[in-house]
């Protein structure tokens, strides 16, 4: 069940591989009907219209990292939502972004050597990427490590 992290990545080992072969940074992962469902090692959205889509978690973990991303989209009244979403969609995309947990949101700019959007990080990547940097380096978010308690 790729929904909880186990010892068993090697999908997401043999798509790395695969990417890595190909020249590419990231795999994208489709789930068993064929829509996006996470790239490697991290989750992905994509961004049309100014609105942002991230895959439903069907078959990997929900993510921090996402619930984090969609939080700041709340609070900041960045339509998004959860969504099924085809490769077609994806190439067609105004911005596509993936989003791990020591980089925050991160923007693509190519898949498969299609440019996506005007081949630039987009405005709605670049909005959530600076918002998600504030939410983990707010004081009220912060965990010390070192508190006696």
């Amino acid at each position: 069940d790729q929904r909880i992290h186990s010892n068993n990545q090697i999908h997401s080992s043999l798509a790395c591989d695969e990417a890595a072969a190909r020249g590419a940074a990231a795999a994208i992962m489709l789930d068993a009907d064929g829509f996006l469902a996470e790239a490697h090692a991290s989750h992905l959205a994509i961004v049309k219209g100014g609105k942002m889509f991230t895959p439903h978690v069907r078959c990997c973990p929900p993510g921090v990292t996402r619930r984090v991303v969609l939080e700041v989209c709340a609070s900041d009244g960045i339509e998004a939502s959860e969504d099924d979403i085809v490769l077609d969609r994806l190439f067609d995309a105004d911005e596509v972004m993936v989003m791990g947990t020591m980089s925050g949101p991160i923007g693509i700019t190519h898949v498969d050597d299609r440019i996506i959007g005007n081949g630039e990080i987009g405005p709605v990547t670049s909005r959530l990427k600076s918002l998600y940097t504030e939410a983990m380096t707010r004081e009220e978010n912060l965990f010390d490590i070192f508190a006696e308690g």
